[in-house]
């Protein structure tokens, strides 16, 4: 059976992956793109960092691709090796499949990818739909996940009805339709104008999955461990950050929960906060804590 495509056209296809090809070519330092075989498709990762370092799985959010971690590579790969990886389904080198976001499935994808490159363990970061990723890993075989990052994860709380509504029809308005649909997701963020250009060109050319993600049940969060840190967002147009930092204080208590002020659901400034985890992660490690 034919996977349907997620692009609107060959030829957006085309220009989408070409463009992200280029901007790959601005990756701060050496990388590879290494693709292996999951039950799911064929599956891409950009890897970056010297192979004795321990394992950092990347996921990114919707409607975009690892080329979202090329502010970030550099100084994450000073103690990683990093596995940016492309989503199944999402715009990138990956696979076009879409397994229902009901059950197992993108654990199970995601422990298929751990076991191709050879990954017993990782610390895995999550950004939106890359969180929801995250979190279904950890909770299908939290023993492979040392640490969570999670930045302004889906899958803590429903998606805002507000949004939803709003970016269905948007994105049946062709071009207009996905400028104003980026808008809503970027809010009042300055955004590197590379960056916009690019998620502008992906929206006019890919069908992008609008809707609630399942969320993590009661059970399945208490049963999550390993130190997590959250950052949500305080004006995100999209997610109920307030709500899923409480519920995550409520029911995890060793969780890092941090809402940034005046800020919506891109988070461009971060970094020193989530290093600072991702430091003493490693230092604990070494020192046996």
């Amino acid at each position: 059976m034919k996977i349907p495509s997620v692009y609107n056209s060959p030829e957006g296809k085309r220009l989408v992956l070409s463009t992200y090809e280029k901007i790959l070519q601005q990756w701060p330092l050496p990388y590879e793109i290494k693709k292996i075989s999951t039950s799911y498709g064929e599956t891409a990762a950009i890897v970056s960092g010297a192979d004795d370092l321990p394992a950092l799985i990347l996921l990114h959010g919707s409607s975009s691709n690892s080329a979202m971690w090329i502010h970030d590579v550099e100084a994450l790969s000073q103690h990683y090796r990093v596995f940016a990886v492309d989503i199944i389904g999402e715009p990138g080198f990956s696979a076009e499949t879409r397994p229902d976001h009901k059950g197992n499935h993108y654990g199970i994808w995601l422990e298929e990818v751990m076991m191709q490159f050879n990954l017993m363990r990782a610390t895995v970061m999550g950004n939106s739909l890359g969180g929801w990723m995250a979190l279904q890993l950890a909770k299908y075989r939290p023993n492979r996940v040392i640490a969570l990052v999670l930045l302004a994860p889906s899958g803590l709380a429903p998606a805002r009805l507000s949004f939803v509504l709003k970016a269905i029809p948007l994105t049946l308005m062709g071009g207009w339709g996905a400028n104003k649909l980026t808008q809503l997701v970027y809010g009042q963020e300055e955004i590197p104008e590379e960056a916009r250009r690019f998620s502008t060109l992906i929206m006019n050319h890919f069908t992008p999955q609008i809707g609630s993600l399942p969320v993590i049940t009661d059970e399945e969060l208490r049963k999550l461990t390993m130190p997590i840190l959250y950052v949500g967002g305080e004006k995100d147009a999209l997610l109920h950050t307030q709500e899923s930092a409480e519920r995550l204080q409520q029911l995890l208590p060793h969780a890092i929960t941090r809402i940034v002020p005046n800020t919506g659901h891109v988070l461009i400034h971060e970094q020193e906060e989530y290093l600072n985890f991702l430091k003493n992660r490693s230092a604990n490690k070494k020192t046996g804590v």
